[in-house]
């Protein structure tokens, strides 16, 4: 039984009982109709899907990065740049490269009260964290508020002066709670941050965005209408303990994920 033709011609289907034939120029191609409709259904899905013709996305994601003013000396000495030069190699070779800031740069401000080990990088460290090739940096970590307001704006500033965006936390609540977007490739990746720990985000709230379940869904909901990927980090977990991840914060990484979050 005659079945369609393609573009001039060059590619002709026909049907039969059991099987379906594709000409194609001077070759003849068999197909049993069980394979045909499976992978015709298969298509069919991975389109519905997105995956057809789907770009691989890179991200290398790095933990804190803690740098103090006890390292002021050596930067001074070697450079910024000295501070990844192991890394940076690794860290280039991804689409994305992302980092948890857990200190600010700057060179203002004054130390909060309460803050037992107060921390603060010099400015030029901004620079290295771009050379290196950091294109988003989470910044709701507890000492990026160790000096205050400003330092946190130059910690925003500078950064921004290298092109590496900065997100989860801001001068003002919907600032803070700003996605950052990034472009790669044809896709737009979209990164969310958080901090779970009361102690920090009480003292700064408002400039922290915090990891409130309620606001957390919604903002990934949110973003998930306009993001090809969605990227969430939540900064959570007790200094210096090694125990095991605890039920809630499965509980939250969960929920990030059942919301629309990618990774």
């Amino acid at each position: 039984m005659e079945g369609w033709k393609g573009r001039k011609g060059r590619v002709r289907c026909t049907h039969h009982a059991s099987r379906i034939t594709f000409h194609v120029s001077r070759f003849t191609f068999y197909v049993s109709r069980f394979t045909f409709y499976v992978y015709t259904l298969l298509f069919v899905i991975s389109l519905m899907a997105g995956r057809v013709n789907a770009e691989e996305i890179s991200i290398i994601a790095v933990g804190d990065i803690t740098i103090g003013s006890g390292l002021t000396p050596t930067i001074e000495k070697y450079g910024v740049d000295a501070l990844f030069a192991g890394t940076k190699e690794i860290l280039q070779s991804a689409d994305i490269a992302t980092a948890t800031l857990n200190t600010n740069i700057s060179d203002r401000g004054e130390p909060r009260y309460g803050v037992e080990h107060p921390f603060r990088a010099a400015p030029g460290v901004a620079r290295g964290i771009a050379n290196a090739g950091f294109k988003v940096v989470s910044i709701a970590t507890p000492h990026v508020m160790d000096f205050g307001a400003e330092a946190l704006e130059d910690t925003i500033t500078s950064l921004g002066w290298y092109q590496v965006k900065t997100v989860g936390a801001g001068l003002t609540p919907e600032a803070a709670s700003e996605p950052a977007w990034v472009d790669v490739k044809t896709a737009k990746v979209a990164f969310l941050a958080y901090a779970h720990g009361d102690a920090f985000a009480r003292d700064s709230a408002g400039v922290i965005s915090r990891a409130v379940y309620s606001e957390m869904i919604e903002a990934v909901k949110r973003v998930a209408q306009g993001a090809d990927l969605i990227v969430v980090s939540i900064y959570l977990g007790k200094a210096r303990k090694t125990e095991a991840v605890s039920e809630r914060h499965r509980f939250f990484a969960h929920a990030a994920i059942d919301a629309g979050a990618d990774v």
